[in-house]
């Protein structure tokens, strides 16, 4: 009986410590499965706050405030030139992040017109041009612009000689004539006599011309062939 019960007693202390050893095991089992379970529901929590609160600069939350700011030194504005002859159309302006280019203009400075000389310089006042004064050139030698102007029927027998123009009845006969010959704008008049075609007068018959040449500048602009005789006005002595 002694050693039966000793077998017993042996058996159930076994039996305790195999059921401690289950009971361990099941704990531990069911404390990792705890910590599993509350790890994955705060990472879940995490996720549902960040779907409910985005964090402002991360991937998908971006905007322009997110990028790193650009800074550059002032930028001044271009203007137009302040030499003479340059005047501003319209200033630079800003559109928000540069300066537009100016619109400027440029006017060249007057000059006398073709046949008049200078007597006075123009000057920049800051907005145009003022001060230019011509007065009509001097008169040039006509031969070789006015000879090949004057018909070959006709001879010379003189030199061109300058009109003065000066003289206000010179100037109103010149004048005159270039309206009904349709002559333009001239600026210096030049007459020569010459022999030419034959013309009848009542009392007799004459050959004389005169030519006027009109020069603008360097240029002839016309050139009229008139009889340099006219009829006489008392009876004819034959």
């Amino acid at each position: 009986m002694g050693r039966v019960r000793a077998f017993l007693k042996r058996w159930r202390t076994r039996e305790r410590i195999v059921h401690i050893k289950k009971s361990t095991r099941m704990k531990t089992k069911a404390s990792l499965t705890s910590i599993r379970m509350t790890l994955f529901c705060s990472i879940l929590s995490a996720n549902i706050a960040m779907a409910g609160n985005p964090v402002v600069c991360t991937p998908g939350y971006y905007d322009a405030t997110c990028n790193a700011p650009i800074s550059r030194p002032y930028q001044t504005p271009a203007t137009c030139s302040t030499g003479p002859g340059w005047t501003t159309v319209a200033s630079a302006s800003w559109i928000g992040s540069q300066w537009t280019a100016p619109q400027c203009s440029y006017t060249p400075p007057p000059t006398c017109a073709p046949g008049y000389d200078q007597t006075g310089a123009p000057w920049w006042n800051g907005s145009s041009w003022v001060g230019l004064s011509c007065q009509p050139g001097a008169p040039k030698d006509p031969s070789s612009m006015c000879n090949a102007q004057v018909p070959a029927e006709y001879t010379a027998t003189g030199s061109w000689n300058a009109y003065d123009l000066t003289d206000p009845t010179n100037a109103r006969i010149a004048a005159q004539a270039a309206s009904v010959y349709g002559i333009p704008a001239y600026t210096n008049v030049f007459t020569r006599s010459y022999d030419g075609p034959t013309y009848s007068l009542p009392c007799y018959d004459r050959n004389n011309w005169g030519a006027a040449c009109y020069v603008n500048g360097s240029n002839v602009v016309g050139v009229i062939m008139a009889q340099a005789s006219s009829a006489s006005s008392g009876a004819c002595n034959h």
